[in-house]
């Protein structure tokens, strides 16, 4: 949990909510927020697939978290053409990047997305007023953990792969103290990042720019997220060299 404020495990009781991210990592991690408050998660990993699921469904979303970069459509893109089928048009969109400039902000607006972006890594308190704020609510209570219930989670941390750099406390917050959930984040990402980052590495070499940015990106806000400092070190290198 946040540390200074734990969330009313009710707040999102019944609400239908899409997260749009290529990043299984950001999906998971967003996923088990949205469900722990009681929340319908729905998932896509694409635009293309955004645009499928929102025209198939036959019932209302209450929220859509919506990554701005993604390989196969971006963000705007993604909001512009599921917007035709939302009664409330833009207004349910929430953007999330891992980098919200002041020319990405002019971009929202310009697009007719008034939602407050969300920056990764966001914490779950984050990613609930978001979702409450696009439905017209910011009523959130409880109280902050005890400190026997901060020592309990720092213990369980132990069952987590020993990786270095990471920021433990920061993403188990995002992951609302779920070590298994954390834990098999980690794992997934231990088998995929490595390679990735070789194949950005292979591509900044062959000039292949657009494809290091794609790589890149995705890692950036996957390492963000799970507060893995070590390895965002790692890709920020690479990026200079583009």
């Amino acid at each position: 949990m946040d540390s200074q404020e734990q969330i009313d495990p009710r707040a999102l009781r019944g609400k239908r909510i899409l997260v749009v991210d290529d990043s299984d990592a950001t999906r998971a991690v967003i996923g088990g927020i949205l469900k722990k408050f009681g929340a319908e998660f729905y998932e896509v990993a694409s635009g293309p697939e955004a645009i499928q699921l929102v025209k198939a469904m036959p019932f209302l979303l209450d929220a859509i978290l919506l990554d701005l970069v993604m390989n196969d459509m971006d963000g705007f893109t993604t909001a512009e053409a599921i917007s035709k089928w939302l009664p409330n048009g833009k207004s349910i969109i929430i953007p999330m990047g891992a980098s919200i400039s002041t020319k990405v902000t002019a971009e929202l607006a310009a697009h007719g997305i008034e939602a407050k972006p969300l920056r990764k890594p966001y914490t779950p308190t984050q990613v609930v007023r978001a979702v409450l704020g696009v439905m017209g609510s910011q009523q959130i209570s409880g109280k902050p953990l005890s400190e026997p219930q901060k020592a309990e989670s720092r213990s369980r941390t132990q069952l987590l792969p020993a990786i270095d750099g990471i920021d433990t406390r920061g993403a188990l917050e995002r992951c609302l103290d779920d070590v298994q959930l954390l834990r098999r984040i980690l794992l997934d990402c231990q088998a995929t990042s490595r390679s990735g980052l070789f194949r950005a590495q292979e591509a900044v070499h062959a000039s292949d720019f657009q494809s290091a940015y794609q790589l890149l990106h995705k890692f950036h806000g996957e390492f963000l997220n799970l507060g893995l400092t070590t390895l965002v070190d790692s890709l920020m290198k690479i990026q200079e060299q583009i």
